[in-house]
């Protein structure tokens, strides 16, 4: 589907029906207001329907970091918004992401790059605490009340010896915040761009950016049951 909502940053509709609409949310923009009057997607995707003289709700079901590009599944109604919710809460989507990450670690850089690394689904498991005051998420022990149980696995599809940068596609299994990057930083592999969590690599990114998309959302339609894919 050839729609834009946003004439200046061309955000592309994957999809659109009475019931969802699915777009691709920048890298750089929020997906939801933060009430300084930056662009977000909600307020993006509202103007969009008003401007086409639809009802204006929309509801976010999959928040997408500020810093990070991808698919963005927005519902129409209160009804999907709720069935998507509770899909998500239950694990019954499917996401994937692709990263591009620094790999720090001597002894892991030579393992890649002799291919040992080749056809392997890595699993990362870790307890996450995440500080709202210094938007930060930390690897924490399972025995501490306030962690959340984080899971996603990855298989690295390329890697560039020179700059000791692996491609990784990622799937990801529960929705932290800032799990992808706090989980691949802590395994010593963080994402080009993402200082926060460490990188430190040669690799430069546009400012407020970082290498990681969401590339692939495999959903069940709210009103239909119906399967359905979407792809970048």
């Amino acid at each position: 589907m050839n729609n834009y909502i946003d004439n200046e940053k061309k955000i592309e509709i994957l999809y659109e029906d009475e019931h969802i609409l699915v777009c691709v949310k920048p890298a750089g923009v929020l997906s939801q207001s933060n009430r300084i009057m930056d662009r977000d997607m909600v307020s993006m995707c509202r103007n969009y329907l008003a401007a086409k003289g639809e009802n204006s709700y929309i509801a976010i079901i999959n928040r997408l970091d500020r810093p990070v590009e991808g698919i963005t599944l927005f519902a129409k109604n209160n009804k999907s918004a709720a069935v998507l919710s509770k899909a998500m809460r239950e694990h019954d989507f499917c996401k994937f992401y692709r990263a591009d990450v620094y790999v720090q670690n001597e002894n892991m850089r030579r393992a890649i790059a002799d291919n040992e690394y080749e056809g392997r689904e890595i699993v990362l498991e870790n307890y996450l605490i995440s500080d709202k005051r210094e938007n930060k998420t930390f690897i924490a022990g399972n025995g501490d009340d306030r962690a959340k149980y984080a899971k996603l696995t990855y298989r690295i599809s390329d890697y560039d010896r020179a700059l000791c940068v692996a491609k990784l596609d990622v799937e990801l299994f529960t929705g932290r915040h800032h799990q992808i990057r706090a989980q691949l930083a802590n395994a010593g592999m963080p994402i080009v761009g993402d200082v926060r969590y460490g990188y430190d690599g040669d690799v430069k990114c546009t400012r407020g950016t970082l290498k990681l998309c969401a590339v692939r959302l495999e959903i069940k339609h709210p009103a239909t049951g119906k399967s359905m894919i979407f792809t970048l």
